[in-house]
């Protein structure tokens, strides 16, 4: 049973609490500074890696007997290096500070809880829906939703939007025709995602 099936006419104590509320617990702050710094260097992955797809596609076009050609493709593979080390580093330090982040949020959130329900009124537990087998799965399982649900969350939906608004600048910097019908049809990729996830 989770927090959200107790029967909370008869226990005023309980309220709504917002995201706000539940990230004030977030600590160490620097750590979540630090994934959301790691998460906005992060979003510009795949439009990079796009651009030096289509890099070496036209350096692949050219001759084998071109003096540009080694030259040039050695370059772009060793740009392909480059960025796949920044993804590395960077999806590490963003995946290592909010997950930690969010273990200590879990942690403090688990020890308030717990010191809020020992220092209860013995008549609070009478309640069927307060038993101790109802208030432990809450503590063990209910609270540990909230690392998904609040750092990963956030991580993932800020890169995702700030890698949409990347890619449809470099669409428009380097053809604003493909640029306008990439921001037409970014909308419907979004609700497909959208769709795809809620199966």
């Amino acid at each position: 049973m989770s927090v959200h099936q107790l029967d909370l006419e008869d226990a005023p104590g309980f309220r709504n609490v917002s995201s706000g509320e539940i990230m004030a617990y977030y600590k160490p702050t620097w750590m979540a500074v630090l994934g959301l710094i790691a998460s906005i260097i992060a979003s510009a992955q795949l439009p990079m890696f796009g651009f030096f797809l289509a890099k070496m596609v036209f350096v692949l076009m050219l001759s084998i007997d071109d003096p540009e050609f080694e030259t040039q493709r050695n370059f772009w593979i060793a740009m392909f290096g480059v960025l796949c080390a920044g993804i590395f580093i960077f999806t590490f330090i963003q995946k290592l500070a909010f997950g930690y982040g969010a273990e200590n949020l879990t942690k403090t959130l688990r020890m308030k809880l717990f010191e809020a329900i020992m220092y209860k009124h013995i008549g609070w537990f009478d309640n069927k829906d307060r038993a101790p087998g109802v208030l432990g799965n809450i503590i063990q399982e209910d609270i540990a939703l909230l690392n998904g649900l609040t750092s990963e969350t956030y991580a993932v939906a800020l890169e995702s939007i700030l890698g949409l608004v990347i890619a449809s600048a470099m669409c428009l910097y380097f053809s604003w025709q493909v640029g306008i019908i990439a921001i037409v049809l970014s909308p419907m990729m979004v609700f497909g995602g959208f769709f795809m996830s809620s199966f």
